[in-house]
């Protein structure tokens, strides 16, 4: 049975650094969280003012307080500058699963970036917290967040049918998952 991660470690890729936020990332994150283009598909509504990212971050750095860590920024090495976050939500410790979740500056679209991050997230999470399953979900028709979880090697199971109320309307989202043995096959070692 896995159990929630004390405290985040830092994971560095080629180009970023999943790290967990501090008060000064408030800036970066007001950034892409005020984009009304970055937000249309998420739970979570754009960021009005600059008070919206300092409740958002309150919430996230009261989580590391009480030993509940979920949420890292990412980093973007070039500039030290928070780009966006993944997040994980809705542990079932006693199946060793775990839902995760991701966000990007609409500047970042399209390079890899959020794959790379992911696959980061996704080695802590079957190396080091031995998880056997992470899942992933999103809106049917944000193609570009679906496009990340196959890169990875999810795979689809199936469409929830109106299972989140996003911005004032129920939304069929796709559910993808990754198994721990499926990870190691196609990181090319056994568990």
């Amino acid at each position: 049975m896995t159990q929630h991660p004390q405290e985040l470690p830092i994971l560095a890729t080629e180009r970023v650094l999943l790290r967990p936020l501090v008060g000064t990332d408030a800036i970066g994150i007001y950034q892409y969280a005020s984009d009304p283009d970055v937000t249309p598909f998420l739970q979570w509504e754009t960021h009005q003012s600059m008070e919206d990212t300092l409740e958002f971050l309150a919430k996230v750095l009261q989580t590391y307080d009480d030993g509940m860590p979920g949420t890292w920024g990412i980093e973007w090495k070039e500039n030290n500058t928070i780009i966006g976050t993944i997040g994980f939500h809705h542990w079932r410790t006693l199946h060793d699963a775990v839902e995760i979740g991701y966000v990007i500056g609409k500047p970042y679209w399209g390079a890899g970036i959020m794959t790379e991050a992911v696959k980061a997230a996704l080695g802590y999470l079957f190396n080091d917290l031995h998880m056997n399953r992470v899942e992933a979900i999103c809106c049917v028709e944000h193609f570009a967040s679906e496009r990340v979880m196959q890169k990875v090697g999810m795979r689809m199971e199936g469409v929830m049918r109106n299972s989140y109320r996003i911005k004032g309307a129920y939304r069929d989202m796709k559910l993808y998952a990754i198994l721990q043995d499926e990870w190691f096959a196609q990181q090319g070692h056994g568990a």
